[in-house]
């Protein structure tokens, strides 16, 4: 049973192989099956669709917002490769957004 909580942040970590991934998604599993707004996503996943959606007019606002609206976004892959500059900014304003109102979890070794 899932612990309901206003909002948390949770970082995964372990070295390589040891199931950050299998854990990420059966929180976000867990969570879908109590009802619970959640996204499971690879860092590379994020920065290819925040790239389709600067493209667009408001894109970028509707992908944040996009986000913003599930109550449990789990990260895998986080930070592995160094983000480029509008990643960075993009990745600041995404955790600015989600910062104690949702609860995001981070995989990353």
């Amino acid at each position: 049973m899932l612990i309901h909580r206003p909002a948390a942040e949770c970082r995964v970590l372990g070295l390589h192989r040891v199931g950050k991934s299998c854990l990420g998604c059966a929180l976000t599993k867990a969570a879908c099956l109590h009802l619970v707004r959640a996204h499971y996503i690879r860092m590379p996943e994020i920065e290819e669709a925040w790239q389709l959606a600067r493209d667009k007019p408001s894109g970028s606002t509707k992908f944040l917002n996009k986000c913003e609206a599930f109550t449990l976004f789990v990260i895998d892959e986080w930070l592995l490769a160094e983000p480029t500059e509008r990643t960075g900014s993009m990745l600041l304003e995404f955790l600015e957004r989600r910062s104690d109102q949702a609860s995001t979890v981070f995989c990353t070794q």
